[in-house]
């Protein structure tokens, strides 16, 4: 930044909420899903904020279930949301561990393998975790879900050109609290926890 400063960006015009999911991607941030802070209800809706024009457009709505405490990331010219938990009153809903892939041109979303099939067998996830890529692989771990014992610690790599393809990797070292972050350097991934 030439100048070090603030400067205030045109406002958010959806809904206000908590725990979205977001991307960047050829030059537009993709933002979406969350949880309502007017009645904590799960949203699917999706839109994207254009940094050039400053402005935001809603796009078609996130077609997996309504969902908070997802991850986005991109890889290429596709971005991704992974994992989440859907909030309805008076019912606990586990998070998923499922993928989805957005196609910009299109506007349009495809469910694509997730890493939920490799130890639940399609039922159960993590929410609240970070993702991370480094060259055309994801990481994504450090999310919440109070029934499997380490899942705090478990990470998982993503790889795209494979056939979209998931896979478990060493757990994170230490137990956190889901509130971590991720960030990549020189190539390397990189996880704190909180």
């Amino acid at each position: 930044p030439e100048t070090q400063e603030w400067v205030r960006m045109q406002n958010f015009t959806g809904q206000t909420r908590a725990a979205a999911a977001g991307f960047y991607l050829n030059g537009n941030i993709y933002f979406g899903t969350g949880q309502s802070l007017n009645d904590y209800t799960s949203l699917n809706d999706f839109w994207k904020y254009n940094i050039a024009a400053n402005t935001w457009t809603r796009l078609n709505d996130f077609t997996g279930n309504p969902r908070h405490s997802a991850s986005g990331f991109a890889i290429e010219d596709k971005g991704y949301f992974t994992s989440g938990v859907e909030f309805k009153w008076n019912s606990y809903h586990s998070p998923t561990g499922d993928c989805w892939e957005y196609a910009s041109a299109s506007d349009s979303w495809f469910k694509i393998n997730g890493y939920d099939n490799l130890e639940w067998g399609d039922t159960d996830g993590l929410a609240g975790g970070v993702s991370v890529v480094t060259g055309n692989i994801a990481y994504y771990g450090l999310g919440g879900n109070s029934t499997m014992g380490d899942y705090n610690m478990r990470v998982y790599a993503f790889y795209p050109a494979l056939n979209n393809i998931w896979e478990r990797i060493t757990n994170f070292p230490e137990d956190n609290n889901n509130s971590s972050m991720a960030f990549a350097l020189d190539g390397i991934p990189y996880f704190r926890k909180s």
